[in-house]
């Protein structure tokens, strides 16, 4: 699997994807929402977040067994 570039393309709406912040250099999960917006949970404070990514990627596969 490859980055795919914010400005090119986005995922479908619900669809969940591993994301990249450049402005903080950091990688999240997410759900994106619309309107470039990615939905994200901050696990260390429980708090629910939204935020704009420049790249992202569908997840893999879960695992069979």
């Amino acid at each position: 699997m490859n980055w795919i570039d914010c400005r090119v393309s986005m995922p479908e709406i619900n669809e969940t994807a591993l994301i990249y912040r450049k402005d903080r250099k950091e990688y999240l999960v997410g759900v994106y929402l619309d309107n470039s917006q990615f939905h994200y949970a901050d696990c260390c404070q429980g708090i629910q977040k939204m935020c704009t990514a420049n790249h992202w990627m569908p997840l893999p596969e879960l695992p069979k067994n």
